[in-house]
């Protein structure tokens, strides 16, 4: 279903005042339902949209479309940031030149709370035209901003929702080290499977492209001041147009996630190293699925105890200076951090009507920060941990955590044992071997053949361990391992050779 059929004939009937909410994972035609039957609507009715997007190279493709189509007489578009600046500077965008006022992704409000101060302050002023226009909200990951509007602020709203499907995701796998990622990427290469990696910095994001840049193209905010400057804007501008990318990888950070669409079915395999999971769902939602049997494979960065760990205690920081104040009061506050200002800008001051300076909460940025708590400590109490925390979510089970492939250590004592049929006779000997491949069982190692041989198995390793009877006329260790090597059949099949 989409979007369009959801809705029916209902916008006919939207009214100023409203606010409508539309819930639907990506490539169920949200965006397009604005640019055709609410861009027809608004211009028999000679009224203006106003459609806010929050990521610059996203205007840039919409402003394509929309120019290819002939529809920038009813509607303009705007990103958030520019919005805040208007409404910080004397000059703010006057909001009721627009009956519809829609917003893309609108989960912006909240996920971008924790590093951008002014988002309360764009929504506040969105909310406070209600009465003059109607007000659209998109997303297909609202459910924090959602509650915040009708619990926190008792926002009445309008829903309609498509549940979200994961059918066209053919498997997912998990990776733990970053340098388990080049091994996948190396295979990547050598087999010419196409590639988009997230990432959750420029800084790590350019850092990948550069060992691969031969084979692939780098994107990021051009507003990052750092890395902006690094994109070839030649091949940034052609992304935008045609929606697709002709080099092998795409490194990219969660800037590409917002409303950018890549309609391509050469596109098997995304990667994933991003913490925040409403983020990872929006990040795989820019492959746009060309048919039926259209799949794409998930490499999800696994989320350890520790990793978790660092990712509570930063939350926990951000939350610090406003949780005080909240619990505390303002004499214990200036007390506690007397002369020294929240890093987080979730605690700041506001000039109020007498001309005083006052500490106030950011409280869309405070709530948000104790969501993502309440997920990680989720997250943490899951029997399996992240690995079943994203399985769950995308509704998927037997999903494989691996180091992908043997370290070259590794790779090359089993090369020597296969090729030199070194036989493992003694129990000394036997244990010696298994702690020089090293293949990690929680704390330990694997060292049954039964264990091992299940490692080797999860990364696509060509080499088993088979017993033999090593004995000599009925003298020595029953049991002997060797390695072999599996070669594949005409028939797809593997046999131990």
């Amino acid at each position: 279903m989409k979007v369009r059929e959801l809705i029916g004939q209902g916008y006919l009937s939207w009214e100023k005042g409203e606010i409508i909410t539309i819930t639907a994972g990506t490539g169920k035609g949200k965006s397009d339902f604005i640019k055709k039957e609410l861009y027809e609507k608004a211009k028999s009715e000679k009224e203006k949209i106003l459609f806010f997007l929050h990521r610059s190279n996203t205007v840039n493709q919409f402003e394509l479309e929309l120019t290819a189509a002939t529809k920038t007489d009813f509607i303009t578009l705007k990103t958030y940031q520019a919005f805040q600046a208007s409404l910080l500077s004397e000059e703010p965008l006057d909001l009721t030149e627009y009956k519809y006022i829609v917003c893309d992704e609108y989960h912006y409000f909240s996920s971008d709370s924790t590093f951008n101060k002014f988002t309360d302050i764009a929504l506040n002023a969105l909310l406070a035209n209600q009465s003059k226009s109607v007000l659209i909200l998109m997303s297909a990951t609202n459910g924090f901003i959602n509650s915040f509007l009708e619990e926190e602020l008792s926002v009445q709203t309008k829903h309609y929702t498509i549940p979200i499907s994961y059918d066209f995701v053919k498997s997912i796998e998990f990776y733990t080290k970053e340098s388990e990622l080049y091994n996948l990427l190396d295979y990547q290469l050598s087999n010419g499977i196409k590639t988009i990696i997230f990432m959750d910095s420029a800084k790590r994001s350019y850092e990948a492209y550069e060992k691969y840049n031969e084979h692939s193209m780098f994107v990021c905010s051009e507003g990052n001041t750092t890395y902006g400057a690094k994109m070839d804007k030649v091949k940034r501008d052609m992304l935008l147009k045609s929606q697709k990318f002709d080099d092998l990888f795409l490194f990219t950070t969660q800037t590409l996630d917002a409303g950018l669409n890549i309609v391509d079915d050469e596109l098997d395999c995304i990667v994933a190293d991003i913490a925040d999971t409403d983020t990872l769902i929006q990040c795989i939602g820019r492959k746009r699925l060309v048919n039926d049997e259209d799949k794409v494979k998930l490499l999800i960065r696994n989320r350890t105890k520790a990793m978790l760990g660092e990712d509570s205690k930063k939350v926990k920081k951000k939350l610090k200076h406003a949780t005080y104040l909240k619990e505390q009061g303002l004499q214990d506050y200036a007390k506690k951090f007397y002369r020294e200002s929240d890093e987080s800008q979730v605690v700041y001051y506001e000039l109020n009507k007498e001309g005083y300076f006052e500490l106030k909460v950011n409280e869309l940025a405070y709530s948000q920060l104790i969501y993502k708590q309440n997920i990680i400590e989720s997250i943490k109490e899951t029997p399996n941990g992240y690995q079943q925390y994203i399985e769950e979510l995308f509704g998927k089970s037997n999903t494989l955590l691996h180091d992908r492939y043997l370290d070259s250590q590794a790779s090359q004592l089993l090369s020597d044992y296969c090729n030199k049929e070194i036989r493992i006779e003694k129990k000394a000997s036997k244990l010696e071997f298994a702690a020089s491949l090293n293949l990690r069982r929680g704390k330990d190692f694997a060292k049954t053949i039964k264990t091992i041989n299940s490692e080797l198995e999860k990364k696509q390793t060509p080499y088993r361990l088979v017993e033999i009877d090593s004995r000599t006329k009925g003298a020595g260790d029953k049991k002997a391992w060797l390695v072999k090597a599996l070669v594949l059949q005409p028939n797809g099949s593997y046999l131990l050779m």
